[in-house]
């Protein structure tokens, strides 16, 4: 095979203060690659700017106006990362690779794995997805709700690989079974496993970050879990079902309970108002719960039909 043309998409969002550093140290990758002989010379670097409130889109147009091969994309607006990645999936097919490689901007992912997704792509591996060691602190929250995310996802039918994120590589086939999604609800961790194609996985230790504050917090994380979960599984709405169908089922047999207690004069349930209350506060509960469940469900519903932009591109270099 000969050398792959190959884009490296990075979405950045508020990154001035690590973007720079960002940009030498990938150029100088991308150089030793293409020296090297395991990339084209054609490849490139391709930045998404997702509304950043900095100066990150100043700092990308200043690369490009010193390197061609750096380019980028500029959102109207924060669209997400999700959307960002998107956006330079599509961008990268439209302008031209042989496969994309996607990374954060603050380069905690190993970037000399690149190397051995690039060697996987040439036999013959169509995705290839990059799978954290640990985290840098073992027992952190990060580390917590991220397992406790991947064992729900597994348990709603949903075969994530643990600790993928989105550090990966797809070939151009890839890319072009995925621009046949059309969903405003994407969750590309999801859409990459219901692809089918051959596919590897390269494990990597991540560093620490070196400048600047990571982007997501705790809402924005689990807004992205909560999103997954609803985009590829139904189960949430079996299980609602199911414990509407057991609560009546009880409460079915304490009518009975009451009522052939009432018949024969016998006590078969307590008179308490304690338990009862308690009861009824845990069931008000349930409903709220299950409302919300299903509201989601809804929410996705109203996203998809309105059918607006995934993203919006302000400007473009490429």
């Amino acid at each position: 095979m000969l050398n792959p043309k190959i884009s490296i998409v990075i979405p950045a969002y508020n990154e001035e203060e690590i973007l720079q550093k960002t940009i030498d140290k990938m150029e100088n990758l991308l150089k030793k690659l293409v020296e090297k002989g395991v990339l084209s010379d054609e490849s490139y670097l391709l930045f998404v700017n997702d509304g950043s409130a900095d100066a990150t889109w100043d700092i990308i147009k200043d690369a490009n106006k010193k390197n061609s091969a750096i380019k980028g994309i500029k959102f109207s607006r924060n669209f997400g990362n999700q959307s960002a990645i998107l956006a330079g999936y599509l961008s990268a097919k439209k302008i031209g690779c042989d496969a994309v490689i996607t990374i954060d901007a603050d380069l905690q992912q190993d970037v000399n794995k690149i190397e051995d997704f690039v060697n996987a792509y040439k036999e013959g591996y169509d995705v290839v997805c990059g799978v954290r060691n640990s985290y840098t602190k073992k027992f952190s929250l990060k580390s917590v709700t991220s397992s406790m995310f991947y064992k729900c996802m597994n348990f709603l039918n949903v075969p994530l690989k643990p600790n993928h994120s989105e550090y990966r590589l797809l070939s151009k086939k890839a890319l072009d079974i995925l621009d046949e999604y059309k969903e405003i609800n994407i969750f590309i961790r999801g859409l990459v496993y219901s692809l089918g194609l051959k596919t590897k996985y390269i494990n990597y230790d991540i560093s620490k970050r070196e400048l600047g504050k990571s982007k997501f917090n705790f809402y924005s994380l689990s807004k992205m879990a909560l999103n997954g979960m609803v985009s590829f599984s139904t189960r949430p709405l079996d299980i609602v079902f199911l414990i509407g169908a057991v609560i009546s089922f009880l409460s079915l047999v304490f009518a009975i309970l009451f009522i052939i207690g009432n018949i024969f004069d016998v006590k078969l349930i307590t008179n308490d108002i304690g338990p009862f209350r308690i009861w009824q506060i845990f069931v008000a509960g349930l409903q709220i719960f299950c409302i919300g469940v299903v509201g989601e469900y809804i929410g996705q519903i109203l996203r998809e039909v309105k059918g607006r932009p995934r993203y919006i591109i302000d400007e473009e270099i490429i």
